[in-house]
C-alpha cells in the first residue's frame, strides 16, 4: 500500500480535534462579512477565551467519546492557548476521564500557525493592504509562502512531523490525542495523507469546523489510516457532535430574528 513516511508509526492511533468556537471565532466572521479592515477585538489570539458554544461543543465531544466506545487516549496533547486548555479541560470532565487515565502534555509544537504581520487583518482588509504580498502568494503558492514574520504552512508541517516523531519514540503502542488548531489539523492531514495542492486546498476551503474530531489508527502493516466511526461506515474526519441545546440551520436564524425584535 502507498503511505506516507510520517504515517507510518509506532502510535497506536492519532485523534486530533479543533477547540470550541471563541468569542473571537464570532467577531472575526463579521469583520469578514461586513468587509472591514480589521477585527476589532481587544487582547491577543494567544490569549482568546471559548464562548458558551465553544464550552458545549468540547463538551458534546467529551460525552460523544463516552458513549461512542470509540478508544480512550493515553496521552492528551494540548497547544498551550487558552481556547485548546479550555476545550480540553471541557472535553475530558464531559468524557469521565480520570487523571490516572492519561498523560497530559501541553506542547507549544501543536500551536497555531504565526500569521505574522496579517495578524488581526480581515482577507479583504490585507487585500486591500498589502497586494503585493497577495501577488507573492500566488507566484510561489499557498504551502510556500512565507509573508514577514509568519510561518509558510510547510513551516508549520515541518514543526509537526517533529510532534509526531518525538511523541512516537516516546509513546510507542500507545494513543495520542491532539487538542489544537484548524490550522494545524489541515497540516496533520496533509501530513498524513500526503494531500497534494489541490486537495489541500479543498480541504481548506470546507473548512475545520469547531469542537470536530478526526481519527487514525494504526493497521496491520503500521500505517495510521482514517478511523471509521464506531456505529456507522463512514470514517471520522471532522466530525461534530449534535450540541443540544444551542439551534441550527432555519431554526438559529428564526430565533435571531426574535430577538433582534424582527
Amino acid at each position: 500500500m502507498l503511505a506516507t513516511l510520517a504515517a507510518i508509526s509506532d502510535l497506536a492511533g492519532l485523534d486530533f480535534c479543533r477547540h470550541g468556537r471563541t468569542k473571537l471565532n464570532g467577531k472575526r466572521e463579521r469583520a469578514e462579512k461586513k468587509k472591514r479592515v480589521r477585527v476589532n477585538f481587544k487582547g491577543t489570539d494567544y490569549a482568546s477565551k471559548l464562548c458558551e458554544l465553544g464550552h458545549a461543543q468540547a463538551k458534546a465531544l467529551g460525552e460523544w467519546w463516552r458513549k461512542s466506545g470509540h478508544p480512550k487516549p493515553d496521552v492528551i496533547v494540548v497547544s498551550r492557548f487558552t481556547r485548546t486548555e479550555q476545550t480540553a479541560d471541557d472535553l475530558i470532565a464531559a468524557a469521565g476521564w480520570a487523571e490516572s487515565d492519561y498523560i497530559r502534555i501541553p506542547l507549544e509544537l501543536i500551536r497555531d500557525r504565526d500569521v505574522g504581520e496579517k495578524d488581526g487583518f480581515t482577507r479583504y482588509g490585507w487585500a486591500e493592504s498589502h497586494p503585493e504580498d497577495i501577488g507573492a502568494e500566488k507566484k510561489t503558492g499557498p504551502l510556500i509562502h512565507r509573508r514577514k514574520g509568519a510561518e509558510s504552512r510547510y513551516d508549520q508541517m515541518f514543526r509537526l512531523r517533529y510532534a509526531l516523531l518525538e511523541l512516537m519514540i516516546k509513546f510507542k503502542g500507545r494513543r495520542v490525542l491532539f487538542v489544537t488548531h484548524d490550522s494545524v489539523c489541515i497540516g496533520l492531514h496533509s501530513i498524513l495523507q500526503n494531500l497534494d495542492e489541490k486537495t489541500w486546498k479543498k480541504l481548506k476551503r470546507a473548512g475545520v469546523p469547531n469542537g470536530s474530531l478526526t481519527s487514525f489508527t494504526r493497521n496491520e502493516q503500521g500505517v495510521l489510516e482514517l478511523t471509521k466511526h464506531p456505529t456507522s461506515k463512514r470514517k471520522l474526519v471532522n466530525f461534530t457532535p449534535r450540541v443540544k441545546g444551542f439551534p441550527v440551520g432555519k431554526k438559529k436564524k428564526k430565533e435571531q430574528k426574535k430577538k433582534r425584535g424582527g
